[in-house]
């Protein structure tokens, strides 16, 4: 493994696992950015390091996992190390970016218990940690940070009561993830912030669901009719409610185990299909053309 401490050069290599560059290679098979990145870091190594585009983001992830815990990075092991390996994809889906009122949630879980996990990297500071978390728990029953091993101390003494804190560490061979704290479960739930954070039709099954059908209303005032009923429902049972929406939402989390592990928290965040999986494989399989 290279000794690399050059940021310009780490946040270059970081720009690769973009949706912008994946969607130009699906799109138009344009490898231009990854040439760039080739001739500019790396060229000396086509053929004993890497041959084809594949190996070099591989070549380049691995470097990333040890010099440079972007947030990339950080979702990635989310990915293979929370939601594969804890909680499978058969009853849990998964999302990257999530709209929680005013909000975005770096990454969120969806099974019997609805986890959200804020993400803080050594690149991050923690300004607008404290207004994230308290947005967080007024939606999800279970709230984390998720921080590099070296912030614990910081973090500690200024989270709110019932976030609970996961560790990133290196090991020798990968990234591996330690629960410090454990959240303390969230009983109750926003009303307010869930009708700003769910669609149009989701918010209707929710009261469909609740009440045995919708109650009559028209375009314009339906979301406060809606608001009215769904702030009067118990928050056991509309949390379950809430769950099962989401849990329908599109989502490919059942195809995560069948993407290259260093690939998951982009095709998660860009919905990608089987199809569009294989083309983008085909692709990076090419060897290096510059």
């Amino acid at each position: 493994m290279l000794n690399i401490t050059n940021n310009e050069r780490l946040r270059s290599y970081a720009s690769l696992f973009s949706a912008s560059f994946f969607s130009r290679l699906l799109e138009s098979n344009d490898p231009s950015l990854i040439n760039c990145e080739i001739i500019t870091y790396d060229k000396s190594l086509i053929n004993k390091a890497f041959k084809t585009y594949m190996d070099y983001l591989i070549y380049v992830y691995n470097i990333l996992v040890f010099n440079y815990r972007n947030e990339y990075i950080v979702k990635n092991t989310l990915i293979n190390e929370l939601l594969l390996k804890k909680y499978s994809t058969k009853n849990t889906v998964a999302f990257s970016e999530f709209k929680v009122g005013s909000s975005i949630a770096d990454f969120v879980l969806f099974n019997g218990v609805s986890k959200v996990f804020e993400i803080k990297t050594e690149l991050d500071s923690e300004r607008r940690l404290e207004s994230q978390l308290k947005n967080y728990m007024k939606l999800f029953q279970e709230c984390y940070v998720v921080i590099p091993a070296k912030s614990i101390p910081k973090y500690l003494v200024s989270l709110a009561q019932g976030v609970g804190v996961i560790s990133v560490v290196k090991s020798s061979k990968k990234m591996i993830l330690k629960e410090i704290l454990k959240p303390t479960p969230v009983e109750t739930i926003d009303c307010d912030v869930l009708m700003e954070s769910v669609k149009t039709a989701e918010y209707k099954n929710i009261v469909s669901n609740y009440c045995g059908h919708l109650p009559e209303m028209n375009s314009f005032n339906m979301y406060n009719v809606c608001k009215e009923i769904i702030r009067c429902m118990p928050a056991r049972e509309l949390r379950i409610l809430f769950n099962n929406e989401m849990k329908k939402r599109q989502t490919n989390t059942a195809l995560l185990y069948r993407f290259k592990k260093e690939l998951r928290q982009l095709c998660l965040s860009m919905n990608v299909g089987i199809q569009q999986y294989n083309e983008l494989i085909l692709r990076l399989k090419e060897h290096i053309n510059l």
